[in-house]
Parts: structure tokens; C-alpha cells; sequence
């Protein structure tokens, strides 16, 4: 997978505006692809950035970011599953969103090189985006699938 045409210049800023942003997502996020035949015998991707947590300011903040960057606008929805704790959702579907985030990331593997010389105020937003993503482990008795 190829980085999206866009200038070195943009693509900079970009990983400046998300830096909490990418530390969250590399931290607890979740990077879908699927694809679905559709009735025409064509078959279609579907990509998408998701993250979920009981804390509202993070899932805002990454949602901000990410309008921010990419000039579009996504909502925060809210859930409350049986244990009756909210849990709030963002879920970006935008093949570029998912290309910058996963290759940014190796696929969530490497901490994007970008940030390591990048100025003090953005590794700070990184780390903190990383800290506060704060992992989870959950098995869903219905569906009988686990994630992490």
C-alpha cells in the first residue's frame, strides 16, 4: 500500500495535527478492512479507523484531530453495553483516514519515524495520545470473539 498522492509539506502537517491522534490509534485503535460482494458481482473494500472508550475528551479529541486533517466531519456515538458503563465510539470511514493511519503505523506495529524528530509539543501530544489510549481486553458472550 502506497501513500496517497498529497505534498510532503501536507502529509508533514498532517502527522502534526494527529499526533495524539496516531499514539491513541497505535495504542487501542483499530484498523478494519473487509470487502463485500455486492449484488452487481463487484466486489468492495471498506476501510475505517475505530476507536471506543468510556472516556468522552479522548474520543473528541481524536475526532477533532482527524476532522482537522482531513476536512470532514465524523460524530462520537455513545454506547452502553450490558454492564451499563457508556462507552463512546468514533468510527472513521475514509480510505485515505485508513491509509495515513495504517501506514503511518505499519499496521500498528512501528511508531511512525516522523515523530522522533519531530518538535517537543508534537512527540508530547503522541505520548500523550498513547497513554491515554490505555488498552482493554473484551470477549463478547453473543458473538463469541475476543479483541485487544
Amino acid at each position: 500500500m502506497d501513500m496517497p498522492e498529497i505534498s510532503s509539506e501536507k502529509y508533514h502537517e498532517q502527522l502534526s495535527q494527529t499526533a495524539y491522534s496516531v499514539g491513541f490509534v497505535l495504542g487501542d485503535g483499530c484498523l478494519h478492512q473487509s470487502s463485500e460482494l455486492h449484488e452487481n458481482g463487484k466486489r468492495y473494500s471498506k476501510r475505517s479507523v475505530q476507536i471506543a472508550k468510556q472516556d468522552m475528551d479522548a474520543i473528541e479529541r481524536v475526532r477533532d484531530e482527524i476532522e482537522t486533517a482531513f476536512e470532514i466531519k465524523y460524530a462520537v456515538f455513545l454506547r452502553t453495553p450490558t454492564s451499563g458503563l457508556p462507552i463512546y465510539h468514533l468510527r472513521a470511514a475514509r480510505r485515505d483516514v485508513f491509509d495515513f493511519f495504517a501506514i503511518n503505523s505499519h499496521f500498528k506495529a512501528h511508531i511512525p519515524e516522523f515523530y522522533f524528530s519531530a518538535p517537543n509539543n508534537i512527540k508530547r501530544d503522541f505520548i500523550a495520545g498513547l497513554m491515554d489510549s490505555d488498552g482493554y481486553i473484551a470477549h463478547s458472550q453473543n458473538k463469541g470473539y475476543q479483541q485487544w
